[in-house]
């Protein structure tokens, strides 16, 4: 019996014949045009078919180029941003494909926009133009920041589908966190090829200092970046590790949590080191694991000073020099007040705080300007009320205080692997608003990436399906 050809199946017909032809003409050009097309069509596939390999490219190109030079290979932006947009469109035709994705959570997402955009974004830039304030292409997409991040929740809010998908993106994250320490491990150690790739793409003012500041910076170009984001992640491995299904998801998982103590313990980040001990603690209250939070810091702790003997030759060095730097007692300093943060206190009092006063509603500029005395503002806070002012910092308040109340909200409503989901990230925002203090945390690489995520899943936690179909 005859089978007729139906006009769907036509219209497949008919785009891939079409594809074919402009393949097969762009070699008449160049074969890389060619091959290049091949690529992206093959991508394209891939993407609408399954969905959630977007999410785990993203979470790849965040972790591997967002220390990267923006402009360095992509005009303007990095490649983790291009990725974002791609991500955001495909999103955008998947969404439109299937008119019954909803995002859970939308109420949060335009509160998180109107507070964060209007009050760091809008306001501040509106003041800047009114004022005549000059500003770069780079001003203007540091400044536009928060956007990129309502990008990267709405993503990560709507393709995600069951738990298994989401568990995956986590166990990814992880790992990722684990290729970091173990590239900064790897710098520690002096490798030299591993040095000069650093050296060539994730050039910065640290990394050309690390080898004699005993740190270590890997590819997040900066030590207090790398270490607050590897604090993140050993939280996250430590939350996930109880939801692991296998004993060799398990032992992966423990061996990269080892493996990311050590590349924390190289970047010399005390506090990392400190909002972690504390992360530890308020995740065990708000499981009520007081016991097997305390077995399982005592067994860290063992395992950590037996690595630490086998790796002396490596991170014993830095260590000592990070602890007589801190704590020499060098420029007058007391013996027992780190170093780094009196120097926080000196250059606050004498540059930012006098800076900010001149202008303390607006702000004074989106960046640091070239002729300022120090090139970093050394906490979030001083950064809010130097970039957008009273204006910046309370929009950015009302956004924090918003989210743990909504974080909260859902706690109470959610149980299991969702409840695991949301006490992580309740924690990370609760240290990193501590951390901020002494480091700007919430502009961090990696970190504030890795924030959002977690509050995607956990507007998306509510509205999906608990096991793979």
């Amino acid at each position: 019996m005859e089978r007729r050809v139906g006009a769907s199946e036509w219209r497949k017909y008919t785009l891939a014949i079409l594809c074919g032809s402009a393949i097969g003409a762009l070699t008449l050009f160049s074969p890389w045009l060619a091959i290049m097309a091949i690529l992206g069509v093959a991508g394209l596939i891939l993407f609408l078919t399954r969905p959630i390999t977007l999410c785990y490219m993203l979470i790849g190109t965040i972790v591997i180029s967002s220390g990267m030079e923006r402009g360095a290979i992509v005009p303007l932006l990095k490649p983790n941003e291009l990725a974002l947009l791609l991500a955001a469109g495909i999103t955008i035709l998947i969404a439109l494909a299937k008119r019954s994705v909803r995002i859970s959570g939308s109420s949060y997402s335009w509160y998180s926009f109107l507070t964060l955009g209007v009050g760091t974004v809008l306001i501040p830039l509106i003041s800047y133009i009114i004022r005549g304030v000059d500003l770069s292409s780079r001003d203007l997409l540091i400044l536009a920041a928060p956007l990129q991040y309502f990008l990267l929740f709405w993503v990560f809010a709507t393709l995600p589908r069951t738990k298994n998908q989401r568990y995956g993106l986590l166990f990814l994250m992880v790992m990722a966190g684990g290729l970091v320490a173990f590239i900064g491990l790897l710098q520690a150690a002096n490798v030299g090829l591993v040095v000069n790739l650093l050296d060539n793409y994730y050039p910065s003012s640290h990394g050309d200092v690390a080898s004699e500041a005993g740190r270590v910076t890997s590819l997040l170009g900066a030590w207090n970046a790398t270490g607050i984001f590897l604090m993140a992640v050993t939280l996250l491995g430590w939350a996930i590790l109880p939801e692991s299904n296998s004993s060799q998801t398990r032992f992966v998982l423990i061996g990269t949590l080892c493996l990311i103590l050590l590349g924390l313990i190289a970047t010399g980040s005390f506090a990392g080191i400190g909002v972690l001990i504390l992360g530890l603690a308020l995740m065990s209250l708000l499981q009520g694991k007081g016991v097997k939070l305390l077995t399982g810091i005592l067994f860290g702790v063992v395992v950590g000073i037996l690595i630490l003997v086998i790796l002396q030759p490596i991170l014993g060095p830095l260590i000592e020099q990070r602890l007589a730097y801190q704590f020499g007692g060098t420029q007058g300093q007391s013996g027992w007040i780190p170093q780094t943060l009196s120097f926080r206190f000196q250059v606050w009092e004498e540059l930012f705080l006098p800076a900010i006063w001149e202008e303390p509603i607006w702000g004074i500029h989106p960046t640091i300007p070239d002729d300022f005395g120090w090139h970093a503002m050394e906490s979030q806070y001083i950064f809010l009320l130097f970039t957008g002012g009273l204006v910046g910092l309370v929009g950015w308040l009302l956004w924090l205080v918003g989210s743990f109340i909504w974080l909260s909200q859902n706690r109470a409503t959610q149980s299991g692997f969702a409840n695991t989901i949301i006490v992580y990230t309740l924690v990370l925002l609760s240290v990193m608003t501590v951390a901020g203090f002494t480091n700007e945390v919430f502009t961090f690489l990696g970190t504030i990436d890795y924030l959002w995520i977690l509050l995607a899943l956990t507007a998306n936690s509510s509205n999906s399906l608990e096991v793979v179909p």
